[in-house]
């Protein structure tokens, strides 16, 4: 084999591994326990109990999970902005809208589970929520963050918010009202609705971010579209 041959067989080699390793870990997480994957809690857990069963009834109306990684600046004033709103409807109707915050620190390095009870702990009484936190041993993605939070969730309403509060929490009110109106599904309405910052392109170009991202923004509605 001549020397070109082999370097563009080794190089092919290496990118084939580079593509398909992502799959593999994927593969191992979902073969081991959840809780191998996990550092330490706020709250506790019986083993094996960490995800609620799909028969039990939703402890709270809404759970929003947050993942994130190195987030110790920008988490405390979005869990802060997010505390605000959600116990202010709490309190409004508190027979009727219950929450837990739940934020899945993805291995962090700097003192992002500190961070998140902290400012749990600074918001003032009563408080109608629970903020429960999660750390993983190691950095698995945002994704993995993600999917971990939705199922340790309790609540009917389980929504993701980003933990540098690009998106309002108020624009949950939203969500909220394209589910109730179960117009796009005759057997009781979506079961799950995307939101998207597309419409803002204006903004997001006058705050300085690239154009290859305002183009990402528009596919992503559209992949979602063809996915779901």
């Amino acid at each position: 084999m001549d020397p070109g041959t082999l370097v563009l067989a080794t190089a092919l080699l290496a990118g084939a591994v580079w593509l398909i390793k992502p799959y593999i870990d994927w593969r191992r997480a979902l073969a081991r326990p959840l809780e191998s994957d996990i550092a330490r809690t706020s709250f506790q857990f019986l083993p094996g109990a960490l995800v609620p069963p799909s028969w039990k009834a939703p402890e709270v109306m809404l759970s929003v999970v947050v993942p994130a990684f190195n987030e110790e600046d920008r988490l405390p004033q979005m869990l802060s902005e997010a505390f605000t709103y959600l116990e202010a409807r709490a309190a409004a109707n508190p027979l009727g809208f219950s929450y837990e915050v739940v934020v899945v620190d993805d291995g962090s390095v700097d003192g992002t589970y500190g961070a998140a009870l902290g400012t749990w702990c600074r918001q003032p009484n009563p408080r109608h929520g629970e903020l429960r936190v999660l750390q993983l041993v190691a950095n698995r993605g945002k994704g993995f963050a993600a999917r971990l939070g939705m199922l340790v969730a309790r609540g009917r309403l389980l929504l993701m918010a980003d933990a540098d509060g690009a998106t309002s929490i108020r624009d949950l009110e939203r969500l909220e009202w394209v589910l109730s109106e179960g117009r796009y599904d005759e057997d009781g309405g979506p079961q799950l609705v995307f939101g998207s910052r597309y419409h803002l392109k204006e903004e997001v170009a006058a705050a300085g971010r690239s154009a290859s991202r305002g183009h990402v923004m528009a596919a992503l509605p559209v992949l979602a579209l063809v996915l779901i």
